[in-house]
Order: structure tokens, then sequence, then C-alpha cells
């Protein structure tokens, strides 16, 4: 089964009619409510899929290219994961991320990174647009009785992206999004030896696909040396992991192509807006 962990784990209570100016912060505002655990991982309940749906799993998505394509079918990747794994386990994410000042605009004075993202709404409650999401994936895999695990982390922007675009793009090492979003990830099965593994697989599989390593990290320098203040555990059996690999090494990280488009196209598209 594919589960798909919030990262807004700290809800704040607010009265109904402030909740209704949030939900309204979406209205006309050239974004989608975007969900982080996704409605179609939950056909099996409709109560679990109804919950999907709270403003608390929902975060703004530029919806052409993005939330209504190229996120739709990354979900959708992951969830023909869980046909050829014993279990899938994901953990999806806003992130804001900095981005490099020109050369142009540098001075002795003037910083190196800055920070700018749009907001939704009508102050004070204001809604912010994600400059990135994240997916960190951990697959498990049987081979009799061992258990073997692998691990791909990814971080795409949210903009409309070209639907040829391949997926391996995005791929991340795990540690450097845990600098920017302040998460350690899976640290029972995660451990320092297994870290080690993991990176060492990680720098081979992107030089394999001709990445160069300051394409792999959009925040280098800006949160390296941050201390992680969440712990996303996960219980699993720690004494019968005998390999961990890079999910990519072991599997064909392509989105569906051509067949889910078709099944994009804007006619075919429902966008449930309110009255």
């Amino acid at each position: 089964e594919c589960s798909t962990l919030s990262f807004m784990e700290q809800l704040v209570q607010f009265s109904d009619s402030e909740l209704a100016l949030f939900w309204l912060a979406y209205r006309n505002s050239g974004y989608d409510r975007g969900h982080l655990v996704p409605a179609a991982n939950h056909k099996g309940s409709q109560e679990a899929m109804d919950e999907t749906f709270s403003l608390s799993n929902m975060s703004p998505q530029v919806g052409k290219g993005f939330n209504r394509a190229y996120w739709a079918r990354v979900e959708r990747f992951i969830r023909n994961l869980t046909q050829e794994c014993e279990d899938v386990f994901v953990v999806t994410g806003p992130l804001f991320l900095p981005a490099p000042v020109s050369q142009a605009q540098q001075t002795s004075k003037t910083p190196q990174w800055v920070m700018n993202y749009p907001m939704i709404g009508r102050a004070p409650q204001l809604v912010a647009v994600p400059t990135h999401f994240f997916k960190v994936v951990l697959a498990e895999h049987k081979k009799g009785n061992e258990v073997e695990f692998s691990v791909a982390a990814f971080v795409i922007p949210n903009a409309e992206i070209l639907p040829d675009v391949p997926l391996t793009s995005w791929l991340i090492p795990i540690e450097h999004l845990e600098a920017a979003s302040g998460t350690l990830f899976f640290p029972a099965t995660l451990t320092p030896q297994r870290r080690a593994s993991l990176g060492q697989a990680e720098e081979r599989f992107i030089k394999k696909i001709g990445r160069v390593e300051n394409q792999t990290l959009l925040i280098e320098g800006t949160s390296a040396t941050l201390e992680p203040k969440q712990k996303l555990s996960l219980d699993i059996r720690n004494s019968k992991i005998q390999e961990l690999s890079h999910l990519c090494e072991r599997m064909q990280c392509a989105l569906s192509a051509d067949k889910f488009n078709k099944q994009l196209k804007s006619d075919d598209v429902v966008v449930i807006e309110e009255a």
C-alpha cells in the first residue's frame, strides 16, 4: 500500500470564517489547491479520500503544466511502484528555496541569494506559494526472507514543466533536501552507514545520467549546517535489511508519457470551484 505522509503535521486552529478566507484565497488566484497526499491514493475509502481535500493537505500549485499534468504524472509513477514493490513509503511537502542573485546585480554588500515567492488571498489571511515541492520515496523489495530498500529524493519547481522533461532531472541528494527542509527522513532506516552507501549510489547515478554536481543542488550553501528540527521515523525491521540502493538505479524512474498526457487534455480536466 502506498502511504503518503503530509509535511504539514502541526495544524493551527482557525474559526470557520477564517478557514473560509483561506479557502477563498485560491479563487481567481491562478493557482490550484494542490494535494500533498493524492486523493487517488485513497479510492478504497470515501472517508479517507474526503480527508485529502482538507486545507491542511493543500498547497498552492501552478495548474497548467504542473498540478494537472507533470505533478499528477509523478503521483501516478509512485502509485505504480506499489505494483512492483512490497511497500512504498512517501514523504511529500512544500519548499521555499532562495534563488541566486545574478552577477550583474551583485556587489560586495549584496547577498548572493534572495528569497522571492508570491502570496495569494486577502491580508492578513494570506497563503504563501511554495517555490518547489519535494517527494522522498522509500521502496521495500523482498527477496525470499531478505528485505532490500531503495531511496530517492526529488525536488520539483512549482512551475509549468514541459511533458518530456525526465523525472531524473529533479533528483537531489537526500541530505541536501534535509538541510533545506530541516527534516531528517526515515532516521531509523537511514543509519549513518546506510547513508554513506546511499550517498555513493546517488553520486554514481547522477554522474551516469550526465548531471554535474552543481545542477543537483538548488540550495547549496544556504542551510548545509542546519540541524534537522523534525524526525520522520518509520519502524522498519532494520535487522533484516540487507541492502540500500538508489531507487532509480534499481528501477526505471520514468513517467508515463503519451497515454497519460492524453488523459490530461484540458477538455478532460475537471476543476471543482466553489459557487
